[in-house]
């Protein structure tokens, strides 16, 4: 049977999604969650294909809401892997508006890494309600058909509030992530690739502590996470000091990560020759304030698989 997503079966998946479970997604406490959700990201759609099933830019659904399981609040791997396996199913089982299968070139399956706090989501959805009932009566005891029509649309679109909720009333703030999106230069060469995955390696370590970091291999480039012990060891060791260059002012982790970086995949680009022309090393560097990754051992766009690159610096 066709899927929609990745047929979870693989056992380089299955020890890839392993690795990622023990290393990065931490038991939640009775209060918190973890969502995941799949996906479409239409840019690498055809425009006419987009237009014909009527694709947004971007759409996320079939959210799950991962706890620990009952009672006995039971937090273990298989537990979490079975939230994957729910998205095998028929490619007719999520579809566009036009009830088209979404493109398989467009899913990706997105885990939040910093868990919620449902008590936060619950008032904020509350407050949320509660807003657009308001309204409701207002335009009610007003006899305002249109404003009646708007409101009632707001109720039932109340669920996609629900992602926003969980993204914004974090519980813990466990990981600080930012994107290295590839610049041309280095999308079309492979050791261009890894020079910037040792640079982010070396100087993650240096910065952070040995096995603070992990750095995820997605189909635009590198999606960078590093634990708050890793910034705990960024404000005791590293601020007072000056390691790379005597101009660099440490005022920020991630600006100063993203900084020293560059600095050495500069050094390496011009070989000390300065009339060399220093490589584009990224379109966007950025951080993340929602904490959403794509899952390592799953496929992006249908054909790319997500991994961690770094594992090594996590050995004893």
């Amino acid at each position: 049977m066709e899927k929609t997503y990745y047929n979870f079966t693989n056992e380089e998946s299955e020890k890839e999604l392993k690795w990622f479970f023990d290393h990065v997604i931490e038991k939640p406490a009775a209060h918190e969650s973890y969502l995941m959700c799949i996906s479409s990201r239409a840019k690498k759609v055809p425009k006419e294909e987009r237009e014909r099933i009527q694709l947004g830019r971007s759409e996320m659904m079939r959210e799950n809401i991962i706890t620990a399981r009952g009672k006995e609040r039971i937090w273990n791997f298989d537990w979490f892997k079975s939230f994957i396996y729910r998205y095998e199913c028929p490619v007719t089982g999520i579809v566009t508006k036009t009830g088209d299968p979404y493109p398989q070139n467009s899913l990706v399956l997105y885990v939040y890494v910093n868990p919620s706090d449902e008590h936060k989501v619950l008032m904020d959805s509350t407050d949320a309600t509660f807003k657009m009932l308001t309204d409701l009566i207002n335009s009610a005891t007003m006899q305002r058909m249109e404003g009646i029509n708007e409101q009632l649309f707001k109720l039932r679109t109340l669920d996609k509030h629900k992602k926003t909720c969980r993204a914004q009333n974090l519980s813990r703030h466990i990981w600080t992530q930012f994107d290295f999106d590839f610049s041309d230069d280095v999308k079309k060469d492979e050791n261009l690739q890894r020079d910037v995955l040792n640079q982010l390696s070396i100087v993650g370590r240096a910065l952070f502590g040995k096995g603070n970091v992990v750095i995820v291999r997605t189909a635009g480039g590198y999606h960078v996470l590093i634990h708050r012990e890793g910034m705990k060891n960024w404000n005791s060791e590293c601020r007072p000091k000056k390691k790379w260059n005597d101009g660099l002012k440490f005022v920020d982790p991630i600006s100063d990560y993203t900084k020293i970086v560059a600095w050495e995949l500069n050094n390496i680009s011009t070989n000390g020759f300065a009339e060399v022309p220093t490589i584009k090393w990224f379109d966007e560097w950025k951080k993340t304030e929602q904490s959403f990754l794509p899952c390592p051992g799953t496929l992006q766009y249908g054909d790319f698989f997500v991994k961690v690159v770094n594992k090594e610096d996590f050995d004893a």
